[in-house]
């Protein structure tokens, strides 16, 4: 078993031992799954709401390119246009 003892001895000691962890659950792979498509319908949502808005250079474009949770799903277009980046995905 991993226990947060365990890992504070281990790391204390200079000895040539490797910590590691265990593979993902199922369960922890489902709940990465929900939120990604979670996040992904959160961002086709307000990609939809900026195309409905006048075009040019927007505040809320740069918000969400400089969003931790959103700009790995996202690329600009030469247009300046957003997208989903599904290679990403």
């Amino acid at each position: 078993m991993v226990s947060e003892e365990n890992l504070r001895a281990l790391s204390r000691g200079s000895s040539s031992y490797i910590v590691a962890k265990p593979y993902k659950r199922g369960f922890e792979v489902v709940m990465e799954v929900l939120f990604r498509h979670r996040v992904l319908a959160e961002l086709e949502a307000k990609l939809a709401v900026l195309a409905r808005g006048p075009g040019g250079h927007l505040k809320h474009t740069c918000q969400l390119l400089a969003s931790w949770r959103y700009r790995s799903h996202l690329r600009k277009l030469k247009s300046g246009v957003l997208r989903i980046n599904r290679r990403t995905v």
